[in-house]
């Protein structure tokens, strides 16, 4: 029974691995693109610095924040139902941009 439950329990967690996708957000001069990022539990969202400075970023209540991307460089969030959807860069005048769970609009 225990090896019957261990079983089961494993094979969730791979199920909800594989099921997890990488999203991607560039880090523009003045903003995010795209600006609307539509996310699933447990996907990971990699923002890649196109800028010209380095950004650091954070979502709203800092509930997750990024060590500081350099020009060039990249760094990922693995985002959960529940969060703060909005995030910001450290830069001042720099548009924020959201991340919505959900299905993409078609």
């Amino acid at each position: 029974m225990l090896r019957t439950t261990a079983l089961g329990i494993a094979l969730a967690v791979l199920a909800q691995t594989a099921a997890a996708e990488e999203k991607v957000v560039f880090i523009t001069e003045h903003g995010f693109f795209p600006e609307i990022v539509y996310a699933d539990d447990g996907d990971t969202v990699t923002f890649v610095n196109e800028g010209d400075i380095s950004h650091k970023l954070h979502n709203e209540e800092v509930e997750w924040e990024t060590d500081t991307i350099a020009v060039g460089q990249s760094k990922s969030v693995t985002v959960w139902q529940g969060m703060k959807n909005r995030y910001y860069s450290d830069q001042e005048g720099h548009d924020s941009a959201v991340i919505t769970f959900g299905a993409a609009p078609s």
